[in-house]
């Protein structure tokens, strides 16, 4: 009994790494072992060491990238409907069922990508669910990406997208949390916009890729049904820029994973229109001798009607001074919107009728947007508008 008491302290006890001397010690003394694993296991501060490192550990610790990420990159936009069941605090699982999701579909997407279609010389970008907005053609656009082996894929990375102004959140969310409950209020100060990073390294090359997915929160929503905000996440924009492949891998399990719907945003001329309008009559709306900083100019580009044969498009281009100019001398004889008065402009100086053509491009030292649903943004914009109101200004347009 004494050699088994012996033999099965030492093998317990042999389980964590060991320095020589304390082997020397526990083979010639296995009863001093035994007495300190003995007290060690009835100390009253072991367990409850550990529970309460488990207890004060934040569920919700992520990290989190700054507005900085969505300026200068070309993004192509979609709309979403809200995501059921997304919590932050499993961001670390979503890294790894996202990656895991990728390698696994990307060949088998990538060489099925090109579906023929009867009778026409295009072809579809597709997968198992529905037909994509991508069109490849016979020409050769995005044939070699489509095709090509995706490469290795390094990491994906789920991050909090802070768009807000830390004080003026704070504040915000300090007068909204008076009116709710606790724990409702608890929920809701933990929902950000999303970022989702992908490092790849392409096939045959040497430097890794960076692709991007931005989700944005919806912040307008109906806040009067607390049941339906704790079983859903509002995001209602995807700002998405990645190559065509994995793009629609991250929307197709985006979809599956929060049970949503997403389709590619693209802007009827009136909705246009009004985005424009809203954002440059806040910028260029001042009084003379304003200081300015060098910007890019605005540039307006129209689709021309059927009946110019030959012309398809025309661009327009105006100083930031000169915009202004019109727009102060506008406002001391009519109330239409900044837009209608440089068309009014140019109709009267190029003898063109601007009314009959349609707005499908514009662009100014804060963003750049078109009808077909892309958008860039810049630094600028925090200068002169407002990151958040432009998000909500698209967000309220599209189709």
């Amino acid at each position: 009994m004494a050699s088994l008491a012996q033999s099965e302290s030492l093998d317990s006890s042999i389980r964590k790494p060991r320095t020589r001397a304390t082997l020397h010690s526990l083979i010639h003394n296995p009863s001093q072992e035994r007495d300190s694993a003995t007290t060690d296991s009835q100390s009253p501060r072991a367990h409850p060491r550990k529970k309460a490192r488990h207890e004060d550990q934040d569920d919700t610790e992520t990290t989190s990238a700054s507005k900085d990420a969505m300026f200068n990159k070309t993004w192509n936009l979609y709309r979403t409907t809200p995501f059921f069941h997304h919590d932050q605090s499993q961001y670390s699982i979503y890294e790894q069922e996202l990656l895991s999701f990728i390698a696994a579909n990307a060949v088998n997407f990538a060489s099925s990508a090109l579906n023929p279609q009867p009778g026409s010389d295009t072809s579809a970008l597709i997968n198992s669910n529905r037909a994509f907005p991508v069109q490849i053609d016979s020409a050769g656009h995005n044939i070699i990406e489509t095709l090509d082996h995706p490469g290795d894929i390094k990491s994906v990375t789920f991050e909090r997208l802070i768009l807000e102004d830390p004080k003026a959140d704070e504040e915000q969310g300090q007068d909204q949390n008076q009116d709710q409950h606790p724990d409702q209020s608890r929920r809701d100060q933990h929902k950000d916009s999303l970022l989702i990073t992908l490092t790849i390294r392409p096939k045959g090359k040497v430097k890794d890729q960076v692709y991007y997915c931005a989700l944005m929160l919806d912040r307008t929503h109906d806040k009067d049904r607390p049941a339906a905000r704790s079983e859903f996440t509002h995001f209602n924009l995807v700002f998405l820029k990645t190559s065509a492949v994995i793009g629609q891998l991250v929307l197709q399990w985006l979809e599956r994973k929060f049970d949503c719907r997403i389709c590619r945003l693209l802007f009827q001329t009136f909705e246009l229109r009004k985005i424009v309008d809203s954002s440059l009559e806040v910028m260029y709306k001042h009084a003379e001798g304003r200081a300015e900083k060098k910007g890019r100019s605005i540039e307006l580009t129209y689709a021309l009607p059927p009946a110019a044969t030959g012309l398809k498009t025309i661009t327009v281009s105006l100083q930031p001074d000169e915009a202004r100019q019109l727009l102060m001398s506008r406002l001391e004889q009519s109330r239409a919107g900044i837009l209608e008065g440089l068309e009014e402009h140019l109709s009267r100086s190029m003898r063109i009728d601007f009314g009959r053509m349609e707005l499908t491009r514009a662009g100014c030292t804060a963003w750049y947007i078109a009808g077909e649903g892309k958008a860039k943004i810049f630094e600028a914009i925090e200068d002169r508008y407002s990151l958040l109101d432009l998000l909500q200004s698209i967000g309220r347009c599209g189709t």
